[in-house]
């Protein structure tokens, strides 16, 4: 009996060592597919770009028939950025990329957009960050050449949680030294505009009476929080 007990334990041990190893020869063979399919997706367009570049040259209602095949994914025309699109979704690509070689680009999300809108109704802009996950509003005080009174308590417009849709507006307190510093002179900014950002910051400049300081709100794009940083001068 102890015996056969041995090779049920032999037996069971061998099954699953195999299982480890079909399962690791799935994983390389899903890995190696993305990496073909993103390589001859990127060919394709190649392909496209280099018979667009040769009707250029030639004369006015000259045509080409072109043809590629997709394993899979998406073609799209985009008449307003003048490009064409082609979507796939591969993890051959590392998120928050963004890359350029010649005409092509090549870029995976999820990235940060940063830009003013009015998100609260007021018929003011407000400086916006928004990933996926997130949407950050940060009210426009003032700017650097003719800075005004400033209270960050009041300085979030809104916070909205995309995938619930909850918005929220969150008061900020800043105390330096044991002092309430939330107050004062100064003005907010937008670090940088733009739509496939990795990350994205609004500064608000403050100065009170005893300390001046850059409150720093950044969203990456791989995060459904703001964090705060603060910088003092």
């Amino acid at each position: 009996m102890k015996g056969i007990m041995v090779m049920i334990i032999i037996l069971a041990v061998v099954v699953m060592s195999s299982l480890i190893v079909l399962l690791n020869i799935s994983s390389l063979t899903q890995e190696s597919d993305d990496y073909m399919t993103f390589n001859e997706a990127k060919q394709s367009m190649a392909d496209l770009d280099a018979v667009v570049k040769q009707l250029l040259f030639e004369s006015p209602g000259s045509a080409r028939d072109v043809s590629f095949r997709l394993r899979r994914g998406e073609f799209m025309v985009d008449d307003i950025g003048n490009r064409f699109v082609l979507q796939i979704d591969t993890s051959a690509v590392d998120p928050e990329t963004l890359l350029e070689e010649g005409s092509l680009t090549i870029e995976r999300g999820p990235f940060v957009s940063a830009y003013e809108a009015d998100v609260d109704g007021d018929a003011v802009p407000e400086y916006i960050l928004e990933n996926d996950a997130v949407l950050f509003a940060l009210k426009a005080v003032a700017n650097a050449t003719s800075p005004g009174a400033i209270d960050l308590g009041g300085a979030i417009a809104q916070v909205k949680i995309k995938r619930t849709g909850t918005v929220m507006k969150p008061q900020a307190r800043v105390f330096i030294n044991g002092v309430n510093n939330t107050a004062g002179t100064g003005y907010t900014s937008l670090e940088e505009r733009g739509t496939r950002l990795a990350s994205a910051s609004i500064v608000a400049h403050v100065e009170t009476g005893s300390v001046r300081y850059d409150a720093l709100f950044t969203l990456r794009a791989s995060n459904d929080y703001i964090v705060l940083t603060i910088d003092v001068k």
